[in-house]
């Protein structure tokens, strides 16, 4: 039998949801989708694969000069591929070499929303001494890749 106080609690109960899905809704929801975000800055590099670990080295000097947590891998035993992550608060660099041997295709990417606080001039920067860390490899070749968004 359905009892007034019954009735009266489960009313109590409706209201506070309503209130408290009322109360979620109007928060601001972080816009930012980990998922789908696209690339700020693209490059292609092209190594001497005799040289290889001379690539990897710079990359790794230039993971610890700026505070990269980094991780080189080889993603197939039997192939020549290879994945490349950098990850710090800001900025996270994804590649490989997904087609040839000799050529990486690397991208910057936001960590998160804070990041578009952050001058895109400071991505210059690291742009900048990437390059001139990676062209210091011998017969290699660096180009960077015009995002179209």
């Amino acid at each position: 039998m359905v009892t007034r106080s019954k009735i009266l609690d489960a009313l109590a109960y409706l209201i506070f949801g309503l209130l408290l899905s009322n109360c979620t809704n109007s928060i601001k929801q972080d816009t930012f989708d980990y998922n789908t975000q696209l690339p700020i800055r693209s490059m292609e590099i092209t190594i001497d694969p005799i040289r290889r670990n001379d690539f990897f080295d710079a990359i790794k000097f230039f993971a610890e000069k700026h505070g990269f947590a980094i991780r080189i891998a080889k993603i197939h035993p039997d192939y020549e591929d290879y994945t490349i992550q950098m990850y710090r608060s800001d900025y996270k660099l994804y590649g490989s070499n997904p087609f040839l041997a000799e050529v990486f295709d690397l991208s910057f990417y936001e960590m998160g929303p804070h990041t578009r606080e952050i001058p895109s001039s400071y991505l210059d920067l690291l742009m900048n001494d990437f390059k001139n860390i990676i062209t210091g490899v011998p017969n290699s070749k660096f180009i960077e890749i015009q995002e179209n968004n």
